[in-house]
């Protein structure tokens, strides 16, 4: 449904760019319609804040730079959205895995696809081993079939000669298991394979 510029499709990680977001909705010269996903689990989860500054003096970002590792040392880039960014930094926290080659960035909105900040961003990393998508959905439903070519792409315009590697649950005819210790296995599984493959 999302063609010729007809709406944005947006999933924030912080309050600050929902904030600039609606700000942006309501200027007069955007007249397409605004889709959020959003998780009620962010909606009171600890670690999503924004400072006073990010809101008087920041502006929309489609998608959230990588973490500030130096961009020599990065061999590895991941891209994700939503909830899954904080499982993924919260999972980094508490292993003993290395995570000094590692960069994440959140995509936080998905059309109009932010092609241009995304080559800036694999650009910034002279090291660049793989590019991952992160995703806690199955594979055949989330971001992913609509990012894999888009994302391809611009790896291969790039200069890269890399494809983006898929990090997320199996294919599934079901959303969910339906079990809660199945689920945190995968989540688990998944998280891990963010670093792994």
């Amino acid at each position: 449904m999302a063609a010729e510029g007809n709406m944005a499709i947006c999933s924030f990680t912080t309050p600050a760019n929902f904030f600039h977001a609606l700000r942006r909705q309501a200027s007069p010269e955007v007249t397409i319609p605004l889709v959020v996903m959003s998780p009620k689990s962010l909606l009171r989860h600890p670690s999503v804040t924004s400072r006073v500054e990010e809101f008087t003096e920041g502006t929309f970002l489609p998608i959230i730079p990588g973490s500030p590792n130096s961009d020599d040392s990065v061999t590895k880039l991941v891209f994700c959205s939503g909830k899954v960014y904080y499982d993924f930094i919260a999972m980094l926290a508490k292993s003993d895995a290395p995570s000094d080659h590692l960069s994440i960035c959140r995509l936080e909105q998905f059309y109009p696809f932010p092609e241009l900040e995304i080559a800036v961003e694999i650009d910034r990393y002279t090291s660049l081993d793989s590019v991952v998508w992160l995703q806690e959905e199955p594979e055949n439903m989330g971001a992913w079939t609509f990012l894999r070519y888009r994302m391809d792409d611009l790896l291969a315009a790039n200069g890269l000669g890399k494809r983006i590697r898929y990090a997320g649950r199996v294919p599934s005819a079901s959303t969910a298991t339906g079990s809660a210790i199945v689920h945190q296995a995968e989540q688990a599984a998944i998280l891990n394979a963010a670093l792994t493959i």
